[in-house]
């Protein structure tokens, strides 16, 4: 058994987020070879969440090892608050993981995130390996719009002086200049287990978007799309529907209606949705519009359900789609009405591509797959001096 401490960073006191799922893939793919703990920031929705799995947990109010990328006057004012708060707390967690682990032989510290750095100092403090799992862009222009408090260089340093990093995506790894380097993998997340694949036909009318609906997930391409959809001159897509899944404040939802007043009644707003399951299965297509997804853990989630992708053509989804084998890419929000006339018109398109989508998420995203390659990591990693 290797006695590893996976941290998570997941503060949300009611939804589970993308992260805490793929960590809990994670976990369920290592435990039959680890004892595991999990330590979050909180008694949030994670905590509990984990705790339920049966895993040994628990809370210590780390903080996050970042600030906005802003450079207003609000932001200079509270940096200092921010970084006594971050110094204060994170020592005070670190002092109490310390003596909570002392005598278990913890060998590894799996930091979740890129946004933490506290369980780089506690594999120091425990003389255990560390592995550092990158997941997300930070800077404003590719992803979360926040940098690190003591900046970028020295948080490569951190990254490149830990004893593995795992980066989920190509466009990642380059983003933290980890590409190519040793120690360093790009290795996808684990979805679903490989026999959890659905391939049902035909498909309802209604096309589905998937994830928070926010500016930041292209949810607004969504709407211009499906409007285009809905004006096209065939009357046989009449009665097609836009169904949005996920948390989406009253005031952008409001923002997404005006865009054409005339199809209100046509996009339903389903709110955030313990299981999506049964959306996939039915749905004539899937939505991913945002520009800077860094894997799409919920692209992966479509393939595995058997429904056809329509992707936007940058960052992970580029990857996931296979240059088309895998999915239908676009660049532009015409490009994406006209491939939902395209699927709408012919299911024999989407047939063929769910078929490859589904081979390649199971023998690249199935857990059974994915624990192996986690498993050698560590393998290789305990074997190693440094």
């Amino acid at each position: 058994m290797i006695n590893v401490v996976y941290i998570s960073h997941e503060n949300s006191a009611t939804n589970l987020l993308g992260s805490s799922l793929s960590l809990n893939n994670l976990l369920h793919s290592v435990k039959e070879e680890c004892k595991i703990y999990v330590v979050t920031p909180n008694r949030g929705k994670s905590y509990q969440f984990f705790k339920d799995q049966g895993y040994e947990c628990i809370s210590v109010p780390f903080q996050k090892d970042t600030i906005s990328t802003k450079s207003d006057l609000r932001n200079a004012v509270v940096f200092i608050p921010k970084l006594l708060k971050y110094l204060i707390l994170n020592i005070y967690s670190l002092l109490r993981l310390a003596v909570y682990f002392h005598g278990k032989n913890i060998q590894i510290v799996h930091s979740n995130t890129s946004v933490i750095d506290v369980g780089y100092y506690l594999a120091k403090i425990l003389h255990a390996k560390h592995v550092w799992h990158i997941r997300e862009f930070q800077n404003i222009e590719n992803g979360l719009g926040l940098k690190p408090f003591m900046g970028w260089n020295r948080l490569r340093r951190l990254i490149y002086k830990s004893d593995y990093s795992i980066s989920i995506t190509d466009a990642i790894a380059r983003h933290y200049g980890l590409l190519g380097k040793p120690n360093s993998k790009v290795l996808g997340d684990a979805v679903r287990k490989g026999s959890e694949v659905l391939n049902e036909w035909p498909k309802e009318k209604f096309f589905l978007f998937c994830g928070h609906v926010c500016p930041a997930k292209g949810a607004d391409w969504a709407v211009k799309a499906f409007s285009l959809f809905c004006h096209t001159i065939e009357t046989k897509f009449e009665g097609y529907k836009l169904l949005m899944c996920g948390q989406c404040s009253d005031e952008y939802q409001k923002e997404l209606l005006a865009i054409d007043p005339d199809i209100n009644d046509r996009i339903k707003f389903l709110g955030y949705q313990n299981s999506v399951a049964n959306y996939f299965r039915k749905a004539m297509a899937f939505l991913m519009c945002s520009a800077n997804e860094g894997l799409g853990r919920v692209t992966i989630e479509a393939m595995f359900y058997g429904c056809p992708v329509i992707g936007r053509n940058t960052a992970g989804t580029k990857t996931l789609l296979g240059e088309g084998r895998y999915g239908f890419p676009f660049d532009t929000i015409e490009q994406c009405a006209k491939i939902m006339h395209n699927v709408a018109n012919d299911a024999a398109l989407s047939k063929n591509k769910v078929d490859a989508a589904q081979k390649f998420v199971v023998s690249t995203f199935s857990e059974e797959v994915y624990g192996q390659k986690i498993l050698s990591i560590y393998q290789k990693i305990l074997r190693s001096k440094q």
